[in-house]
Formats: C-alpha cells, structure tokens, sequence
C-alpha cells in the first residue's frame, strides 16, 4: 500500500510543490524528484521510510536503491523515486486501481511461459548446461535478465554488475565459472578492470564457452589492457587442475549454484573447489556470486506467485536447475565451512555472497 502511494500519488506531490526533473513520466509516476518546499519534508519522510521497510518485507528493497538511500540518508531530498529504465514496462502493468489484475498476470505469465518452455525444449540430456545451446545463448540475457530475474526472482541485473565491478577493482586475474554469456565481465569498463591481466572461463558447455570469449574479445578495455582471455572445459564439481589452483585474486559464481544437482553435497563440494582457486597469500582475494533460493520461493509461492513458482518446478523437474531444496541456510552454512570471513544476503528470492579468507582443507 505505501509503495504504490508512493508511486501513483507522484502529480499529488507535485502540486504540493516538487520539482521534478524533465524527463519524468508523470502519468505512470516513474521518475526522480529532484527537490521539494522544506514544510512538507517531513510527512515525505516519514513515507519513503514506510515505502522502503514495505520494500525490504518484499524483498524487492534492491529494486529501488534511492528509495532505501533516501531512508538512510533523510536530509538528502534530491531523490524520491528513481525506477530502472528496463522495469518501466513492468511497472506500469503493476497491479493498482487503474490496471486490470487479470491482464496482468495473463500477460506476465505468457511471457515467462514462453521462453521458459523454450529453453526445457533445448534439453537434450538431463543436466543444468545442456539447456545453454547457441540458441539459447542468444536470447539468455533478455530472457534472464530481463524478465525471470526481475519479475520472478526478484533480483536485479545491475545489483549483479555493482558486485563485478566491486570485486574486480582489484583483481589482476579472474576466474569465471558457469560463464553465461559474459554479460557482466563485458559490461566492465577501464576503471573497473584497469588492473585485470587474465581472466580465466570455466564452463561444462563449449557453446557457452565459445559465444562469452568471442564476446569479451570485443571489450575495449581488454584489448587495451591486453588482458589474456582463456577457456576451460571443466567441471567446478572436480578438484580444479594444478594449473588454476591458487592462481586468482578473484572468482565468480554467478546463478551456477541452482543448476547443480539436487542435494547439499554438490553446494559444499563446489564451494571448497571455488576456494581452492583463490590466491592463498592475498588478502583481498575473493569469491562472489548469486544463487536462487528455489526452497524459499516454494516456501513463499503466497507472495511470489503461481507465475514464478510454476518455471522453478519445471527447470527442477527438466534438470536444468536443481534447487527445489535450496534455502538461504544451506547456501550460508555451504559458504562458512569453505571460507572464514562471509558476507552473504537476500536479494528477493536469491542469495547474494561475498567470501575471502578460504579454510585449510
């Protein structure tokens, strides 16, 4: 309730005296207040706080970060609202008292029931990186990024690109394993990668392995730099090779997590060798990535709705992930007895880590 007043009673505010920077889509309310008369500050306040603590119940509180910055940071009243540009389309068939629930969820979940029997059509056996065909390599980053993960998983792309571009700073060597399409790795510019020397692919699916190098040998920051791009045809599931082990300073593993098969040995298993790859002696080494929770949206499928539940049975029951039993807990306790010093939270229905310092095995 008090997001969407928030949200629909934007011309509200403005008549009460807010200016609002050019640009803003009045009608749907999508946009950024850049400031306001002092005598109403204070009932704003006390909304967007109530907006950002409705926000964080939901798990979508990283979907809006000026709202939770503005809570944390009341005095700075240059930003009210501020929507990612590729969610307006989502928003504005958000549920409210001008939208018509039914085309909503009607459209939402023809959407989603589309690409994701597509990409259960591409299976040929039984495992998570048979789904990754070229196929479905071209349209993996709209179909996940641009609706699964924010519409169903309640996580957002640039939360995951903030994390690269934090991790990598520093980083002279990268490990990337379950490369994806190399979105994140190409989204890198040369202040965040201008220490990067080689950055190594790890991957099941040749296919995958061949589209993320092809496309990060077109990043100009790399050429630049002329950082040494290779690929691995490897399992994480196996102990590393002696010619990866210790070798890097930073090691991602990003949605790899959910596509391992059922049960906590693969989790534990997988986390102990994304260990073994870090640099011992250095500090600053690091492990990140993200994972969906399929056990807490199951647990949750109330508030998340049928429209997200349905596709994580169905990449469960294909054996494209294997995450049905997979909770918050088990990736927590999965992450600690690899690594001493864990920072790990919820992102809607993900989980969301950064780990240093890996134990002895």
């Amino acid at each position: 309730k008090d997001l969407l007043a928030l949200r629909f009673d934007l011309p509200h505010m403005m008549a009460m005296g807010y200016k609002v920077v050019r640009g803003v889509d009045t009608k749907n309310t999508l946009g950024v207040i850049e400031s306001c008369p002092r005598d109403v500050m204070s009932p704003v306040k006390q909304m967007i706080r109530s907006a950002a603590s409705s926000t964080a119940r939901l798990g979508w509180n990283r979907l809006y970060p000026s709202i939770g910055n503005f809570a944390n940071d009341p005095e700075n009243a240059r930003i009210v609202s501020a929507m990612p540009q590729d969610l307006r389309g989502f928003l504005q068939r958000d549920p409210s008292p001008r939208t018509d629930l039914a085309t909503y969820y009607q459209t939402l979940s023809a959407s989603s029931k589309w690409f994701n029997e597509y990409v259960v059509s591409q299976m040929k056996t039984k495992s998570g990186e048979a789904a990754y065909t070229p196929d479905v390599l071209k349209i993996y980053d709209s179909g996940v990024w641009g609706h699964n993960s924010p519409f169903h998983w309640r996580i957002h792309q640039n939360e995951v690109q903030s994390m690269y571009n934090h991790c990598l700073r520093e980083s002279q060597s990268h490990c990337e394993i379950a490369v994806g399409t190399g979105l994140f790795l190409s989204n890198l510019d040369q202040k965040q990668c201008s220490k990067l020397k080689r950055i190594a692919l790890l991957d099941l699916q040749p296919s995958a392995l061949e589209a993320c190098q092809s496309r990060l040998a077109l990043n100009e920051c790399y050429r630049k730099n002329h950082v040494q791009l290779e690929s691995h045809l490897a399992n994480i599931l196996e102990e590393p090779s002696n010619q990866l082990q210790g070798a890097f300073n930073s090691v991602a593993a990003n949605f790899l997590v959910h596509c391992l098969p059922p049960g906590d040995d693969p989790i534990f298993n997988t986390f102990q060798n994304c260990a073994s790859l870090l640099q011992p002696s250095s500090p600053r080494a690091v492990f990140f990535g993200t994972t969906v929770l399929g056990a807490d949206l199951i647990y949750d499928q109330q508030h998340a709705g049928p429209v997200a539940v349905d596709p994580i049975h169905a990449y469960n029951q294909a054996g494209i992930f294997g995450n049905q039993h997979h909770s918050f807990h088990i990736i927590s306790e999965a992450l600690r007895n690899s690594f001493d010093d864990v920072q790990i939270w919820r992102i809607g229905y993900c989980a969301a880590w950064m780990a240093k310092d890996p134990k002895a095995k």
